[in-house]
């Protein structure tokens, strides 16, 4: 009787983890859109009678001001990842993350470029050690706002996802890290 009461309340425990876990962190209003469907032959929540949501859009459409204005992203730095393959699991555990890895290092350099180069001429061998500085040094803040994936092709057989996610980090965040990453560059 003992082991059934402490497996319950280790079960009871870990689902109301999962469930605070799910539960947190900003939820797209997922308002009905005018989506281009003309292959699509699947997307997320479809089965529950889902449409494709607005932010989607604005992410195919590159209209990163609407997804501020939907999202009140005033005082973040806003990255939206759109990416294709065959392969869903692959595009949602890996090629997403390493996609807005990227996406951010490569901003931040340019970045620091541009502060630098406001002082002195950069080469371009500069940049690349500038990129490879950057690319050290591990990204803190970085946020999934949400995701949603389609399904386009011919037939269910020969089929190919778009991923789409939405990723912030807070601004005072992203400035502090790039003054870091400048300070170890100006020491080296």
């Amino acid at each position: 009787m003992k082991k059934i009461i402490f497996f319950s309340v280790q079960f009871a425990l870990l689902f109301s983890f999962f469930v605070s876990c799910a539960s947190s962190g900003k939820i797209p209003e997922q308002k009905e859109v005018q989506f281009q469907k003309g292959n699509l032959i699947d997307w997320q929540y479809k089965d529950e009678g889902e449409e494709i949501p607005e932010w989607v859009k604005s992410i195919s459409e590159g209209n990163l001001a609407e997804l501020n204005k939907e999202f009140n992203l005033e005082d973040c730095k806003v990255w939206a990842v759109q990416i294709s393959g065959e392969n869903l699991d692959l595009l949602e555990n890996f090629e997403d993350l390493a996609t807005v890895t990227n996406e951010v290092t490569l901003e931040m350099s340019i970045n620091l470029k541009q502060k630098e180069s406001a002082n002195q001429t950069i080469a371009k061998t500069e940049m690349t050690k500038i990129h490879e500085m950057v690319s050290e040094n591990q990204i803190r803040g970085l946020q999934k706002v949400c995701s949603f994936w389609t399904k386009s092709g011919a037939s269910k057989n020969k089929a190919e996802y778009n991923y789409y996610s939405l990723w912030i980090m807070d601004e005072n965040l992203y400035e502090v890290q790039l003054e870091k990453i400048s300070e170890k560059i100006k020491n080296k």
